[in-house]
C-alpha cells in the first residue's frame, strides 16, 4: 500500500498522483515486516536456546516497527481527514477552476466557503484564490474560507472620484487597454466618469452590465476599446457631473453658471428617470454658447403629458392629444445593432415649436412607399373635424388609441392613409374611379371602385419605462402565429425572449410578417374612409401587430449622454499587456482637453442628427466615410473634420478635385472654376440644398463653397460687389453674376435606380450611361439644367 506523502491519504497501486490533494507520486511502497532467516548451522543446545531468544526479540522489534509505521501514517490519514482540511488550489492552473467549483469542493471537505468577486483580467467566473491563504496553504475543516471569483475586467466601484493616477493604478492590470480624456468639469484633476460606468464590468462585446439583469447600452461605434476614464479639466461648458444628476439640481447648477436652460423630458433608462440624460451642447465639451437644452429621463406617465397638445396649431382647438414627438426624436437601435431613426417632418412647421409629424429612416434608408405626405401621427385623421375633444374624455375615433387608455403605450401611424387604385391614390371627391385596378372617368358604365387597396403604411408603438404592455398583449393587439407568414411566425408571437422592460422601446410594424401587405376594400365611402391597418372612429385595427414584443423585435431609445467617440484628446495610458510610464501624461491631458472642438460639442444629438464619431488618430480606430450613413457623414463635416472624404477625384476627361482634411478644395485642369478667380475655395455641409426626389435628399451630402464667393460683375467685365453685398444686391442678373461652387457626394455604394436622379432629361442626355457606384464620387453641379449624375461628368475618389 502506497500513501501521499502531502496529506497521507491511501493510493492505488498504480497511481501518479494523489486523488486527494493532486500531489504527485515519488515515494514507494511501504514493504510488510517479516522474519529474518537464519543461515544453517550446526548449533549446541545452548546455542539454540540463544539464538530462539535474540530472533524473538528482532521479531517484536520489527513488529513494534510496523505498528509505529501504521501509527504515524493513520495519525496523518485522520489529521488530514478531520483537522487539516483542504488544500488551496493555485489559480494559475492549467484547468483554470470556476470559483463555484472550489467553493463546493471545500463546502464537501466541511469547510463554510462563500464567495467574493472583483474586477480582474481573468474571465469572468474564473477563481482568483482564497482570501488570507496562499495558493498550497491548507483551510482547516470547520473554519470558514472567502472564494475571490473574477468579474472579467472592469472598472471597481470609487474609482469615480479619484485622482488621476489613482484611478489608472486601480485599472491597468486588467488586460484591456485604458485610454483616458480631458472633460469639462468642477473637479479638475479628478475622474468625473467612465466607461464602462463606475462599479462595472466590461464584457466582451463592449457591453455594461449592471447586477445579473439589466444589459446597459453597448460602446458608441468609433469609440476606442477598453477602459476609458474622463479626467476633470477647467473650461467653458456642461460638466461633466450634469450627466445623472436630478434634473432641477442640475439646472439650478447651469443657471448659476450663466446658462439659459431649456428642459426636455424625453425616455429614458428606468435607474435614469428624473435624470440628465444629455444635454446640447454635449456633456464635457468646451463651447461658448449660452443656451442650454437638459435632456431629463420621463417615465410613461409624465412622457406622454410632455407630448400633450392641441393637434393643430391654429385657433379654435382646444382638447389635446399626444401630438408633440419631440420626445421621441432620435435614434432607437435593437441588440442586434439594427436602428430605427425618428425625425421631424421636413415641411412640419408649426408656430408653437411642436413636432406633430414625423418621417422614419431605417437602417440609415427612409421608407417612402410607406409613409404618406401627412406623415406619422398619433390619432385618426377623421377626428380633425372636432374641436374640443379630449384624449382624457375621448369619444369618436379617440376611443380606441392605446394612448387614449392608461397602459402608457403610444400608438403613432399615418393618421390619413388613402386608398390606392393600382400604383395611383384615390381621392375621394375625384371625378374618376376604380375599374379593377385602373382610374376611369367616373361617367364610364364599368362598374366602380373594384381593386380599390389600402396599403399597410408604418405603424409604431412606444414603450416607455412604465407602459404596461402585458395589458396590451392580453386584450389581443398582437396578431397569433396562425395569423402570420408561416415560415415567420416563430419570429413573433412566440417571443424568444423578453423584453427588458427597464429601457423604453418601440416596435415597428413589420410588412415582411403578413401574408400581404395591402387589403381590397369595397365602393361605399365608409370604406374609402377607414383603413384596416390603423384604429379609426369605428374601432381598433383590423388587422391584428406584428411583431409581438420581444428581444429581437424591440427597439431602444439610444441616449448618449457621454458619447465618448467624440472626443478627440484621448490619451492611451495602458495597453492589453499593461502601464507603461507616461512622464507628461498629464499635462498632455491638460493640453489636449482644450482640443476639444467646439463644434462638435454644439452638434444636435436630436432625431435629425447622431454625433459623428472622431477618432484619435493613436488610439482609435479612424472611420471613414464608408463606414457611416450620409447623416453620420454630414455630422462629421459640420463638425469641421473633412479627412472622411478628403482625397483626389477626377473625372474622365475634365481634370480633378483635390479636397483637404479642413474641407479646402481646388481644381486641376478643369474646365471650370471653383471662384471668378480660379483660386481654390472651401466646402460645408449646404443644408439649403434641394433635391428633386426628397428621398435621396437622405443619401447625399450637399456641398457648397462661401457666399463670400459671390462676385457681381459689371458691364465692363470688373467686379463691382462681392459676398454677401452681391448676394443682396437686386441691381444684377443671374448672367451678370458668379455663383458659388455647389457639389454633390456620393456615398460609396448608393442606389441610383430611383425616379429623380438618373430619370430626370432621360431623353436629353440617353447617351450617358450610369456611374460606378462601387467608389464615391462628387458631381459639380451647374447653375441650372443640371443633367443626371452619369459616369461622364462626375468625378471619382482615385486617391
Amino acid at each position: 500500500m502506497k500513501f501521499c506523502s502531502q496529506c497521507g491519504k491511501p493510493l492505488g497501486a498504480d497511481a501518479k498522483v494523489c486523488g486527494y490533494c493532486g500531489t504527485p507520486v515519488h515515494g514507494v511502497p511501504v514493504a510488510r515486516p517479516s522474519a529474518p532467516v537464519a543461515a544453517p548451522t550446526t548449533q549446541t543446545p545452548v546455542d539454540a536456546v540463544s539464538a530462539t531468544s535474540k530472533s524473538t526479540k528482532v521479531l517484536r522489534a520489527a513488529i513494534a516497527a510496523v505498528v509505529a509505521v501504521i501509527l504515524v501514517f493513520g495519525g496523518l490519514l485522520v489529521y488530514n481527514t478531520w483537522f487539516a482540511g483542504a488544500e488551496v488550489p493555485s489559480a494559475g492552473a492549467q484547468d483554470r477552476p470556476k470559483a463555484d467549483d472550489v467553493v463546493a469542493r471545500l463546502k464537501g471537505e466541511g469547510i463554510d466557503a462563500t464567495k467574493r468577486q472583483r474586477y480582474a483580467k481573468e474571465p469572468a467566473g474564473q477563481y482568483l484564490g482564497v482570501d488570507g491563504v496562499p495558493a498550497g496553504g491548507r483551510v482547516k475543516k470547520g473554519t470558514s474560507a472567502v472564494v475571490v471569483e473574477s468579474l472579467g475586467p472592469g472598472v471597481p466601484e470609487g474609482t469615480v472620484g479619484k485622482e488621476r493616477g489613482d484611478a489608472v493604478e486601480q485599472v491597468k492590470d486588467m488586460g484591456v487597454p485604458v485610454t483616458t480624456y480631458g472633460m469639462v468639469s468642477n473637479n479638475p484633476g479628478a475622474i468625473v466618469a467612465s466607461y464602462p460606468e463606475d462599479g462595472h464590468a466590461l464584457t466582451e462585446d463592449g457591453e455594461r452590465m449592471k447586477g445579473d439583469d439589466l444589459v446597459m447600452p453597448k460602446a458608441a461605434e468609433g469609440q476606442a476599446d477598453g477602459i476609458l476614464l474622463a479626467v476633470g479639466v477647467e473650461g467653458r461648458g456642461v460638466p461633466a457631473e450634469t450627466y445623472g444628476m436630478n434634473g432641477d439640481k442640475a439646472t439650478d447648477m447651469l443657471e448659476k453658471d450663466g446658462f439659459a436652460v431649456t428642459t426636455q423630458l424625453v425616455p429614458a433608462d428606468k435607474d435614469m428617470i428624473g435624470k440628465v440624460v444629455r444635454t446640447d451642447p454635449a456633456i464635457g465639451h468646451e463651447s461658448d454658447e449660452t443656451d442650454v437644452t437638459v435632456y431629463v429621463g420621463a417615465d410613461a406617465k409624465d412622457l406622454r403629458e410632455a407630448m400633450m397638445t392641441t393637434a393643430y396649431d391654429q385657433e379654435g382647438y382646444h382638447g389635446r392629444v399626444v401630438a408633440d414627438f419631440t420626445p421621441l426624436l432620435g435614434t432607437w437601435c435593437r441588440d442586434d445593432g439594427s436602428c430605427v431613426t425618428l425625425a421631424q417632418q421636413k415641411d412640419d412647421v408649426s408656430g408653437d415649436g411642436a413636432v406633430r409629424n414625423i418621417t422614419v429612416t431605417r437602417d440609415g434608408k427612409t421608407q417612402p412607399d410607406r409613409v404618406s405626405n401627412s406623415g406619422l401621427k398619433s390619432h385618426p385623421g377623421d377626428t380633425m373635424a372636432a374641436t374640443d375633444w379630449d384624449l382624457d374624455n375621448p369619444f369618436g375615433g379617440l376611443e380606441n388609441l392605446l394612448s387614449a387608455g392608461d397602459t402608457g403605450v403610444i400608438d403613432i401611424y399615418d393618421g390619413n392613409p388613402l386608398p390606392y387604385c393600382g400604383t395611383e391614390p384615390v381621392a375621394l371627391m375625384a371625378s374618376r374611379k376604380c375599374v379593377n385596378g385602373t382610374l376611369v372617368d367616373s361617367g364610364s358604365s364599368d362598374g366602380g371602385f373594384e381593386g380599390t387597396t389600402f396599403p399597410m403604411n408604418e405603424f409604431l408603438l412606444i414603450a416607455p419605462v412604465g407602459a404596461d404592455m402585458d395589458a396590451v398583449k392580453r386584450s389581443g393587439y398582437f396578431a397569433k402565429d396562425n395569423e402570420l407568414k408561416r415560415t415567420k411566425g416563430a419570429q413573433q408571437g412566440k417571443a424568444d425572449a423578453g423584453v427588458d422592460e427597464n429601457r423604453p422601446y418601440l416596435l415597428l410594424r413589420d410588412p415582411n410578417l403578413y401574408d400581404k401587405d395591402d387589403i381590397e376594400v369595397g365602393y361605399d365611402i365608409r370604406d374609402l374612409e377607414q383603413s384596416p391597418f390603423i384604429p379609426t372612429e369605428h374601432g381598433g385595427p383590423d388587422v391584428k401587430f406584428a411583431p409581438a414584443p420581444s428581444a429581437s423585435s424591440a427597439y431602444y431609445f439610444v441616449n448618449d449622454g457621454f458619447n465618448w467617440a467624440t472626443f478627440d484628446n484621448g490619451v492611451q495610458v495602458c495597453d492589453a499587456d499593461g502601464c507603461t510610464a507616461h512622464d507628461d501624461a498629464d499635462k498632455a491631458q491638460q493640453a489636449d482637453a482644450k482640443k476639444t472642438t467646439p463644434d462638435a460639442a454644439k452638434r444636435k444629438t436630436d432625431a435629425t442628427k447622431r454625433p459623428s464619431p472622431q477618432s484619435s488618430p493613436t488610439q482609435m480606430k479612424k472611420r471613414t466615410a464608408e463606414d457611416m450613413t450620409a447623416s453620420e457623414i454630414r455630422d462629421t463635416l459640420n463638425s469641421g473634420d473633412f479627412s472622411i472624404i478628403a482625397g483626389r477625384y477626377c473625372s474622365h476627361d475634365d481634370g480633378c478635385l483635390i479636397v483637404d482634411d479642413e474641407g479646402d478644395v481646388r481644381a486641376e485642369g478643369a474646365s471650370r472654376k471653383l471662384t471668378r478667380e480660379g483660386s481654390g475655395t472651401t466646402l460645408h455641409v449646404n443644408e439649403e440644398q434641394m433635391f428633386a426626389d426628397p428621398a435621396f435628399e437622405q443619401e447625399l451630402v450637399p456641398l457648397g463653397a462661401p457666399d463670400d464667393d459671390y462676385r457681381c460683375v459689371g458691364v465692363d467685365g470688373d467686379v463691382e460687389l462681392t459676398g454677401t453685398s452681391c448676394l443682396n444686391s437686386s441691381g444684377y442678373s443671374a448672367a451678370d453674376t458668379f455663383f458659388p461652387a455647389q457639389m454633390l457626394y456620393y456615398p460609396k455604394g448608393i442606389d441610383l435606380n430611383g425616379e429623380g436622379v438618373t430619370g430626370r432629361y432621360a431623353t436629353i442626355y440617353a447617351s450617358y450611361t450610369s456611374p460606378d457606384t462601387s467608389r464615391p464620387f462628387i458631381q459639380w453641379l451647374q447653375r441650372i439644367e443640371n443633367p443626371p449624375v452619369a459616369d461622364e461628368i462626375v468625378y471619382y475618389l482615385v486617391d
